[in-house]
């Protein structure tokens, strides 16, 4: 844990399941959920109580070799994409029960709309995304996007939905009202890994893999807001605080 106000480490790191690879906090952080990739069977999630700084539940089963992970605004669930499984489980983060939900081949990320009712899946092998209807645990469509999807992030208004292709390059920018791309994709660095969006939507930070740098991308215009900031050799993740005001990039 890292005390923003101060950049220092605030507590000794805390025990979870074979090789953590993702995390995602409850709406009111009273709760983070960690996914536990594990090399061999099924991996699972790990809930820790973020008052006490231990474990609430030390391993929820899920998918195979499962990846990223998103809680719905309302926290009643979680979604963790299971590469290896070609599916997404669904943790009732009550009763801690799962359910599983077929999509597309490989996925590998999951962003929720900010009301909840859509599930966008990222299927980094069938180079589409996946989009569920969360009231029913239905896909409802399959939208092709570029090649190998590996990140995926929903507006603040939830009119669109931004994909990072890895190998394109690029971004694809969703309409979420008739669920189509754009015709055009937004460029950005060597290998993209992630991004991430401002609190009011209107920056993009997408991390490239292949040259330590950061794009900064206007999402009102699709062009660049500013220079790519260099970070780094391998920004493989980030995230944005809550007021916008700093974005914090994990170098591998």
């Amino acid at each position: 844990m890292i005390d923003t106000a101060t950049n220092r480490i605030t507590t000794k790191a805390i025990k979870t399941g074979p090789f953590p690879s993702a995390i995602a906090f409850s709406p009111d952080g009273s709760r983070a959920y960690v996914v536990n990739a594990r090399l061999t069977g099924n991996g699972s999630v790990s809930v820790i109580d973020t008052a006490t700084n231990k474990l609430a539940v030390k391993a929820i089963e899920v998918g195979r070799d499962p990846e990223q992970i998103a809680v719905a605004p309302d926290g009643s669930r979680a979604y963790v994409a299971d590469f290896g499984s070609n599916a997404v489980s669904v943790i009732d983060t009550g009763s801690l029960a799962v359910a599983t939900i077929k999509v597309g081949r490989g996925p590998i990320a999951v962003a929720t709309s900010p009301d909840g009712s859509r599930a966008y899946v990222t299927n980094f092998v069938g180079n589409t995304v996946s989009v569920i209807d969360t009231a029913t645990s239905k896909v409802v469509k399959t939208i092709r996007t570029g090649d190998t999807p590996s990140a995926i992030a929903a507006s603040p208004n939830g009119r669109r939905v931004y994909v990072v292709n890895a190998r394109d390059d690029s971004l694809s920018v969703i309409n979420t009202a008739s669920n189509k791309p754009a015709a055009k994709m937004i460029a950005v660095g060597n290998r993209p890994t992630a991004i991430a969006l401002t609190p009011n939507g209107d920056r993009a930070y997408v991390t490239s893999l292949g040259t330590g740098l950061v794009s900064v991308i206007n999402t009102a215009t699709g062009k660049p807001a500013s220079k790519a900031i260099a970070v780094g050799p391998f920004p493989i993740a980030l995230a944005v605080t809550p007021d916008g005001s700093r974005v914090y990039v994990v170098k591998n």
